[in-house]
């Protein structure tokens, strides 16, 4: 689902409801797209407005991206004996740029789980990664007008082991969760207007 975000100068009129034209150094028109917690290994196609070069001068444009890494497990010793069990989780989240180059995320985690005869263990844990990029090229990401939009295909990759000591039985199943978030920074051009209430945004 996307979001978007106005900071700067104008924020403050804009979120009063009135076009901005005044003057600025510089704004920041934030932009973002979440994806929810899915199962095991998936694909989404993240699409965000492009930057309206009618604004003005785009300067920058950050990229930042946030990815969740949760796991769930049940483990049972069948055994009558002591047992112990090691978790290894592990996912990567990947996003595509215009020009074909990807930018990633990877998370791991460990866990190691000892258990009396007979005894069961589950447990549910998360892990949270966050990454930001500033981009060289700018190609693709600036439109002509307001309205027009950039899709950015991301993928969520996982993998699992367990290696265990003993008759162990586990269940073990992971979840994704991302979201991406793009900043356009820019020099206002004189008499420019930006209204987010067109944008779908808020100010700050």
């Amino acid at each position: 689902m996307p979001r978007s975000l106005l900071r700067g100068c104008a924020a403050a009129v804009s979120l009063a409801g009135f076009f901005y034209s005044g003057a600025c150094m510089a704004e920041n028109l934030e932009y973002c797209y979440d994806h929810p917690l899915s199962i095991g290994d998936w694909s989404d196609n993240a699409t965000l407005p492009k930057f309206d070069s009618s604004l003005g001068k785009i300067t920058d444009v950050h990229i930042r991206m946030n990815y969740t890494l949760a796991y769930n497990f049940s483990l049972k010793n069948i055994a009558d004996y002591a047992a112990n069990t090691s978790i290894d989780i592990g996912g990567n989240l990947s996003l595509t740029l215009p020009d074909n180059t990807s930018l990633t995320i990877d998370a791991e985690g460990n866990r190691t789980v000892s258990l009396s005869p007979n005894e069961t263990a589950s447990s549910s844990e998360s892990i949270n990664r966050s990454r930001s990029f500033d981009l060289s090229s700018f190609d693709g990401f600036a439109g002509s007008s307001s309205g027009e939009t950039i899709i950015l295909p991301l993928t969520v990759s996982t993998h699992s082991s367990t290696l265990f000591s003993g008759d162990i039985m586990t269940e073990l199943k992971s979840h994704g969760a991302a979201s991406v978030c793009i900043t356009y920074e820019f020099v206002p051009a004189k008499g420019a207007q930006i209204n987010l209430s067109e944008n779908g945004g808020e100010g700050l």
